[in-house]
């Protein structure tokens, strides 16, 4: 398979190719669902980091081509120098069947232009044998604009928090949500006039998931522990159905207000179900 070092290029390429037939043939929309469909960067690599597959948003997002992929890309074209040896340690670990913390990443595009992201990875398994690994990306950098925006001026802020295309929320100390903007009501399926004032952030928060999001609130109007500053859970929407939501929480500089940030990764999760769930049935 993929992970045999003892192959050429030429034959791993080839095995790909007839793996990625074979998934088509055993459940044929599998492979335009991974390839093409998500607008998410969906990834394989094998154990020395080379990129095995990427699908069509991952390429077009970072400037690459389907060639570029057979000619060779691996870890090091694609992740900034400051922050590969963080990859490389966090991927080694993976691959020998260890947890390691999420952590937040400074990739490159083929321009030379940078971007932050995060990373969500899975071993590739056959039998009991790590063969590499798969996973998604997310790219951060609408986040991390708006935080920068906070730091340097509340009018450059207001900005791109009504213009942006992350969801975004305002609490205040009692946690009721001061302002919202339109992504958020797209996501929450409620109206800004329903939400501003009226709404505190556990009326979007399932009941099996309150104490632990409490826990965290409290400790951060306290300022006391250490609660995390991005973390999931899962979103109730307007009609109840239930959304995995990747959150970035910060302070606001000189107030008792905290800016949100979710990132709906519901279509992560079910990715890499689907991908996980045809492997096996290949396997």
């Amino acid at each position: 398979m993929l992970g045999d070092d003892r192959k050429t290029k030429e034959e791993l390429i080839e095995e790909l190719d007839r793996l990625r037939a074979l998934l088509d043939d055993v459940r044929p929309e599998a492979g335009s669902f991974v390839a093409d469909d998500l607008p998410l960067f969906i990834f394989e690599m094998d154990m020395e980091g080379n990129f095995q597959f990427a699908n069509r948003h991952a390429l077009e997002k970072f400037g690459y081509t389907e060639a570029d992929i057979r000619s060779g890309i691996t870890l090091a074209d694609i992740i900034h120098p400051n922050s590969i040896l963080r990859v490389r340690c966090n991927l080694a670990r993976l691959l020998s069947g260890k947890d390691f913390e999420l952590e937040e990443y400074i990739a490159v595009r083929k321009d030379g232009t940078s971007l932050p992201i995060k990373v969500y990875s899975q071993p590739i398994r056959r039998g009991d044998e790590i063969i590499g690994v798969r996973g998604v990306v997310i790219d951060v950098s609408e986040i991390r604009q708006v935080e920068d925006a906070l730091r340097k001026s509340e009018s450059h802020y207001r900005t791109l928090f009504e213009t942006t295309g992350t969801a975004m929320v305002l609490l205040g100390k009692d946690a009721v949500i001061k302002n919202c903007n339109s992504q958020f009501c797209v996501m929450s399926g409620c109206a800004r006039e329903e939400v501003e004032g009226k709404k505190t952030w556990m009326d979007f928060v399932p009941s099996a998931e309150r104490g632990r999001m409490g826990r965290y609130q409290d400790d951060r109007i306290k300022r006391i522990g250490n609660p995390p500053n991005e973390y999931e859970f899962d979103f109730l929407t307007h009609d109840s159905k239930p959304r995995r939501i990747h959150l970035f929480i910060r302070s606001v500089p000189g107030t008792d207000d905290r800016i949100c940030s979710l990132i709906d990764v519901t279509e992560r999760d079910e990715a890499l179900r689907r991908i996980e769930g045809t492997t096996r049935r290949v396997a």
